[in-house]
């Protein structure tokens, strides 16, 4: 492979939501040192979407008339920060789903 002269380098052709590790190693007249690894793999998505699903989702303080949902903001929020939710209920056992919000 081509060497690179400059301290950064954008990995093109990766799959969209597969997850990737990267190494660099430095190279000198004497040869290629040791690689320096990611400490962790890295998901290959686009920086400006849609965040991921809200985590956690729980229910606390069932009552016959009400339910508080709770749950945790996403892992990831697509590049821009979650401003709110959206909730929805359906009676289980049918795919009917309605707001109970109308605003985020």
């Amino acid at each position: 492979p081509d060497e690179i002269k400059v301290t950064s380098y954008e990995v093109r052709d990766l799959v969209g939501y597969e997850n990737y590790n990267f190494r660099v190693y430095a190279v000198n007249k004497y040869g290629q040192g040791p690689p320096v690894d990611l400490p962790e793999a890295f998901k290959a998505v686009d920086p400006l979407a849609p965040p991921d699903p809200p985590i956690n989702l729980s229910i606390t303080d069932p009552l016959d008339d009400s339910q508080v949902v709770n749950w945790q903001p996403p892992e990831h929020d697509g590049g821009s920060p979650v401003f709110g939710y959206f909730v929805e209920k359906s009676i289980a056992g049918t795919n009917k789903w309605q707001e109970v919000n109308k605003e985020a």
